[in-house]
């Protein structure tokens, strides 16, 4: 069995916090997969808010091993209000529980 525990950050970026509330939800994620599973994980929805609405935003992924690099976001940036889709790819990790971390910190246009 493998537990992929997502935690999800926000960061001030470019505007000061006060200015930029980014709201994430749901604020976390948890994908257990069963080893030799003929399918991958079903995919997550993140949905990604801001305060004013309308910002620009980066993602950033971070994580262990391999830089989380079995953790996928359906996009690198984007404009506020948007759904994001979380896919991971745990093919080839061996059992146990994997962190890894999606950030999202507002950007100027």
């Amino acid at each position: 069995m493998l537990r992929l525990l997502l935690a999800l950050a926000t960061g001030a970026g470019a505007y000061p916090q006060t200015t930029s509330g980014i709201t994430l939800s749901p604020t976390n994620l948890t994908i257990n997969y069963q080893i030799g599973a003929a399918t991958l994980p079903a995919a997550q929805s993140l949905q990604v808010q801001t305060t004013p609405k309308g910002l620009n935003f980066s993602v950033a992924i971070s994580g262990s091993p391999f830089n989380a690099a079995w953790l996928l976001v359906s996009q690198s940036t984007g404009i506020s209000p948007t759904t994001l889709k979380v896919e991971t790819n745990p093919t080839g990790l061996a059992a146990g529980t994997y962190v890894g971390t999606i950030t999202i910190t507002a950007t100027s246009g």
